[in-house]
């Protein structure tokens, strides 16, 4: 079976990575090929070869920049209700599914951030303990 790739537009020969169906239907020679292209976007429910794929996952839409996630601090999630730190929690999980290294560095960061605050109040106990005035 002979194809021609939508995207890169080179003549292929055997199986394409993924057919969508259309008039005539659109074959992808390979993964780079099939992401460059935006008809994943619009032909997802179209795959005709869904068996050559272990899970097929849907392109989710981004985020526009004010939907971004900002983490609370302890003293925020303190005075939440048992509702608002439910759906809190299940943004927060939501948010850092998909970004392992950013949870890394927020992790890393709350825990120096801890850190400092201890040694902050260890000097300030110590400095009130020898003040004679």
């Amino acid at each position: 079976m002979s194809y021609i790739c939508y995207q890169c537009k080179e003549k292929k020969t055997g199986k394409p990575w993924i057919i969508y169906e259309d008039n005539p239907n659109i074959c992808m020679c390979g993964y780079l090929c099939n992401v460059k292209s935006n008809v994943v976007s619009t032909h997802y429910d179209k795959v005709l070869n869904r068996e050559d794929f272990d899970y097929l996952c849907p392109i989710l839409p981004k985020k526009n920049e004010r939907e971004i996630f900002i983490p609370k601090s302890e003293f925020e999630q303190s005075l939440m209700t048992d509702d608002e730190y439910q759906k809190y929690t299940d943004e927060y999980n939501e948010y850092f599914a998909y970004r392992p290294e950013e949870h890394q560095v927020y992790l890393e960061n709350k825990e120096n951030d801890s850190h400092s605050k201890c040694i902050e109040d260890e000097y300030n106990i110590s400095d009130n303990d020898s003040d004679d005035y």
